[in-house]
């Protein structure tokens, strides 16, 4: 098959890419460290956990999810941050993107994994993939997939920029 023929997915990371987490000290935290339940803000850009945690969405994202979702393409996370033995849906991860109301444009396969597994095992080559995360260790280990490109999420400083490169991977082969 070649990759004219290929499905083309958006593949998201969760902890520092599509949002920020802090303790009550303000110290930065993972999301599988926040302890549900959560309450939001107004606008619902932030949340606050049961022992002063937060959870901040980054700028722009709600803009940025909106418009990929009338791009008519599959997006899907796949996030390092779950609590081991936990079911999908009591990770505080799933919960936040419930009640962020963001797990709706999640419509592909979507993955939160325990830290010991590998994203890279995750990718599939009947996909083309546009991977944004973080992490320099994960996006070198998908450096040289030809069935992979990548965004590195330190370098977004509002989403409402990837918008572009999102339509342009759309139209690329």
């Amino acid at each position: 098959m070649n990759q004219i023929q290929k499905k083309k997915r958006l593949v998201l990371d969760l902890d520092k890419t599509i949002w920020d987490c802090y303790d009550k000290n303000s110290q930065e935290i993972w999301a599988k460290q926040l302890v549900p339940p959560f309450s939001s803000n107004e606008d619902n850009s932030e949340l606050t956990d049961d022992v002063g945690g937060i959870c901040r969405l980054k700028q722009d994202f709600r803009l940025f999810i909106t418009e990929v979702a009338k791009l008519n393409l599959k997006v899907c996370f796949l996030s390092i941050g779950a609590r081991q033995f936990t079911p999908l849906r009591f990770q505080p991860s799933y919960i936040a993107l419930q009640e962020f109301n963001l797990l709706k444009f999640f419509s592909g396969k979507n993955h939160l994994l325990y830290k010991t597994e590998k994203k890279i095992d995750f990718f599939n080559k009947n996909f083309l993939s546009l991977f944004v995360d973080d992490s320099d260790e994960n996006l070198k280990s998908v450096n040289e997939l030809e069935y992979i490109k990548t965004i590195d999420a330190k370098l977004i400083n509002s989403w409402a920029n990837v918008i572009p490169q999102v339509k342009n991977f759309l139209v690329s082969n």
